[in-house]
């Protein structure tokens, strides 16, 4: 019985880790959609976008690493 009772609570210790993995990767999800609205929002409101002079160093310094 004791080699039973081993692998069911190794059984049971597998499922509250998948339990945990899968709550952890829909929170991550639902993270993933909220930062994304919110990036969509922002980078509507000209303030937080970048000047054309920042944009073209960007630009230049991403084509020299290319």
């Amino acid at each position: 019985m004791s080699g039973n009772n081993q692998a069911d609570k190794k059984l049971q210790e597998l499922k509250e880790e998948r339990r945990i993995k899968e709550v952890m990767a829909r929170f991550a999800e639902l993270e993933g959609r909220v930062f994304l609205k919110e990036n969509q929002a922002l980078s509507q409101i000209p303030f937080y976008q970048p000047s054309e002079t920042s944009r073209k160093i960007f630009l230049q310094r991403i084509k020299y690493f290319t």
